[in-house]
């Protein structure tokens, strides 16, 4: 019996070793459980008015890239048959694509059209833009084998001009350099029409009107064309005839 009673005390003794496991077992889970629940809370909460000034940085950068890549390089075609309408006398863009060819078209003369072509490189490289001016076929040249270069982070420049004895429409052609990188500037100034001419501008195909001035005097000028205006002072002032619905000589 003896023998008995002390296995019995065994027995009883592994049973609550067991149980003291299980118990050590699950205060172990919990704690762990609780150091996870604390360091979420360390964890710093946004409030909603954090959150909305976030979004709308965010959103405001957004808007500032995306205005930065639209205006950096004026619209571009490089179609012969289908040159972008020009609606400004500048144009600026990149020479990053070597051979790059572009087509602008713009009304254009009687008188002289200039053209001025500044190119600026990029340090360690060279800038080079070719450029010429075309009838309206795409295939007539008016001014041939101008080009404006820049080498080492500097910048050139090349002015080509053409007589144009009516008003008509001309291709601008660009062609980028085989080598290098920049940035470019073309201005068009003189005997020049663009797209953002007002709808209301004399279209007639009259080749004269009068116009009468302030004293009752009839004057005889062509409907269309540039009024070109030397001043005293050698300045000189270009009036494209087809914006002018009156002339008035004031004393």
């Amino acid at each position: 019996m003896a023998l008995a009673a002390i296995q019995g005390l065994n027995q009883l003794i592994d049973e609550k070793d067991i149980e003291i496991k299980k118990q050590a077992l699950h205060i172990e889970q919990q704690a762990n459980r609780m150091q996870a629940q604390e360091k979420m809370l360390s964890v710093p909460i946004c409030s909603f008015q954090e959150i909305k000034v976030k979004k709308s940085l965010l959103l405001v950068t957004l808007s500032l890239l995306l205005l930065a890549a639209t205006t950096h390089t004026s619209a571009q075609s490089s179609d012969r048959d289908n040159p972008i309408p020009l609606n400004s006398a500048e144009i600026t863009g990149d020479l990053n694509e070597p051979d790059k060819e572009s087509f602008y078209s713009l009304t254009a003369g009687p008188g002289t059209l200039t053209i001025t072509v500044d190119v600026s490189a990029n340090p360690e490289s060279m800038a080079v833009l070719n450029f010429e001016i075309l009838a309206r076929n795409g295939a007539t040249s008016l001014v041939c084998c101008h080009f404006a270069q820049g080498n080492g982070g500097g910048t050139g420049r090349d002015i080509a001009t053409v007589k144009l004895a009516k008003r008509q429409t001309v291709i601008l052609h660009t062609t980028n350099g085989p080598v290098g990188s920049g940035t470019f500037r073309i201005r068009l100034t003189g005997a020049t029409l663009f797209t953002g001419t007002p709808s209301g501008a004399d279209s007639s195909n009259d080749n004269t009107r009068e116009r009468v001035a302030g004293g009752g005097e009839r004057i005889h000028v062509p409907a269309s064309g540039i009024l070109h205006i030397t001043l005293k002072n050698g300045t000189t002032q270009d009036v494209d005839l087809r914006l002018v619905s009156n002339i008035t000589v004031r004393p």
